[in-house]
């Protein structure tokens, strides 16, 4: 996924995570490395080292996650899961989606298509 209309070619999280249906209930950040937004008090290290430490991923609320995304400016490495209700139950739950980031530039997005929808050229699918 790659965006010519943003300068350099960024692509942010925020505008990912706008093309995922909402019916993922848990997210889990299991890889992060980025650089937040000028303006954010967003303490990156910390959240990078919290990922680092945590054992199955930080999780996120849809809500949460969508806050934090707004405060990144740019994702270096990212690794994201997404799980709806009845997958996040018991050990060894699968995501229905995977999102991968690399440098802003490089994404991509897996999902179980018969569980989730994902938007592709603005459109629901």
């Amino acid at each position: 996924m790659h965006d010519p209309d943003v300068a350099g070619g960024l692509v942010r999280l925020e505008h990912v995570l706008d093309l995922i249906e909402s019916s993922i209930t848990e997210w889990r950040l299991v890889l992060f490395a980025g650089i937040a937004r000028k303006e954010s008090d967003l303490d990156v290290l910390a959240l990078e080292n919290d990922v680092r430490d945590s054992r199955n991923g930080l999780s996120f609320t849809p809500r949460s996650l969508a806050l934090l995304a707004k405060e990144i400016d740019q994702i270096v490495d990212c690794e994201l899961r997404g799980y709806a209700s009845k997958e996040v139950q018991g050990a060894g739950a699968e995501p229905v989606v995977i999102v991968r980031a690399f440098d802003s530039s490089e994404w991509t997005v897996e999902a179980d298509e018969s569980k989730i929808r994902i938007q592709r050229n603005g459109i629901l699918e």
